[in-house]
């Protein structure tokens, strides 16, 4: 049942993705983000302007392209209890371990805390390596099914990473976001790259 729920909004083939493992290429990402030009949000090649788009994101990550735009500043309470998220409980093992059930059937609060910690930790890859209170809105719509336009909402966490690599030096290793798919995007119109990739 929670495997359609996945379906229904927009994760299952991105959640299976990440589980299969991306192999990583440092090199390769940083050597684009050199290109990056932060004031437009694209890259500056030799034969022109590209740049990650939401049908890339729709066509790589099969992230849903339509629907109500995602607002962060919306207010929802949480439908069970929960504990407040601080220092001494947020960091990604502390927060599994807590809330990870060993049997029976998966409660909405598992799911819940399932959802926000792939958010988290997998998907948008936060700099600050644990759970955010900042993306319980964002897994609560998830988890009432409803579907928003997720695709232009990662997007921007996309965008986000290509300044903060101008921002911070290219070869800083902490930036947050998901700058596993820059990867993706760049093996997709340059294929001849993936041989560089490690085996």
């Amino acid at each position: 049942m929670k495997n359609d729920h996945l379906v229904k909004v927009g994760l299952k083939d991105l959640i299976r993705l990440l589980q299969s493992g991306i192999p990583q290429n440092p090199s390769l990402i940083h050597a684009a983000l050199a290109f990056w030009d932060p004031s437009f949000n694209y890259f500056r090649f030799n034969y022109g302007m590209m740049a990650p788009t939401v049908f890339d994101v729709t066509h790589l990550l099969g992230l849903l392209p339509y629907s109500p735009m995602f607002d962060i500043t919306a207010t929802s309470s949480i439908p069970f209890s929960f504990p407040d998220l601080n220092s001494g409980n947020s960091s990604y093992t502390k927060f599994l371990n807590a809330e990870m059930e060993t049997a029976g059937d998966v409660s909405d609060r598992e799911f819940f805390s399932y959802l926000l910690y792939t958010l988290c930790k997998h998907i948008l890859c936060h700099g600050g390596k644990k759970v955010m209170s900042e993306m319980i809105p964002l897994a609560l719509c998830f988890l009432k099914g409803e579907p928003f336009d997720f695709a232009s909402y990662f997007l921007g966490h996309v965008y986000k990473v290509g300044s903060e690599s101008q921002e911070k030096g290219l070869m800083h290793q902490s930036y947050g976001g998901p700058i596993w798919f820059f990867q993706l995007w760049l093996l997709a119109y340059f294929q001849e790259f993936s041989t560089s990739l490690p085996q």
